[in-house]
C-alpha cells in the first residue's frame, strides 16, 4: 500500500503535468507529414476539469494511504480500519474511471482518422472504447476486492491488535 501511496502521487503529479502541457501553445503538437501536425490538446481540453479532480483526488489520498501503510505494518487496529475504507474509496473510484477514460480514447480515434472534433465515432468504435474502459475497471477492481477480502478475514482481525 506505500507504494500504492506513491503510485497516487506521481500519477497526480503527471495528470497536473499534462494539463500545464495542455495550456502550453504548440506543447502537445504531433508531426503528421511535412509541415503539418496534430494539436492533441483538442483531446485533453474536454477532459481537463475530469483530468484536474482526477489529480487533486489522487494526490490527496496519497498521504493518508501512506500513513495508514505505515500504521499498518505496525499492526495496528484502526490502521486496518483506515485500510478498508481506502480501499472502498479507491474501488468507487476506478468504477468511475470509465467517464474519464472513454472521452479521451473517443477524441484520440477521432484525430487518428482525422475526422472533425464534433463528428461521431462509426458504432463499432464507440463500442470497443466502451468495453475497454469497462475491462480495464474489472481488472483493476478484481485485486481490489481481493484486498478487500484479505482485509476482513477474522486472521488479519485477530493480528491487528494494538
Amino acid at each position: 500500500m506505500l507504494a500504492g501511496a506513491l503510485a497516487l502521487l506521481l500519477s497526480g503529479w503527471l495528470g497536473f503535468k499534462l494539463v500545464a502541457l495542455a495550456r502550453t501553445p504548440g506543447a502537445l503538437m504531433v508531426p503528421h507529414g511535412p509541415g503539418e501536425g496534430i494539436d492533441l490538446k483538442g483531446l485533453i481540453r474536454p477532459v481537463e476539469g475530469a483530468l484536474l479532480v482526477l489529480s487533486w483526488v489522487q494526490v490527496l489520498l496519497a498521504l493518508p494511504s501512506a500513513v495508514i501503510s505505515v500504521e499498518f505494518l505496525k499492526r495496528k487496529r484502526w490502521a486496518r480500519a483506515g485500510m478498508e475504507g481506502l480501499t472502498w474509496a479507491v474501488i468507487l473510484f476506478t468504477a468511475a474511471l470509465p467517464l474519464l477514460v472513454v472521452p479521451f480514447w473517443n477524441g484520440l480515434l477521432r484525430e487518428a482518422l482525422l475526422l472533425g472534433p464534433g463528428s461521431p465515432l462509426p458504432g463499432p468504435l464507440r463500442m470497443v472504447t466502451l468495453s475497454a474502459a469497462v475491462l480495464l475497471v474489472v481488472l483493476l477492481e478484481i485485486p481490489l476486492f481481493m484486498m478487500l477480502r484479505s482485509l476482513r478475514s477474522s486472521g488479519l482481525r485477530r493480528a491487528c491488535v494494538l
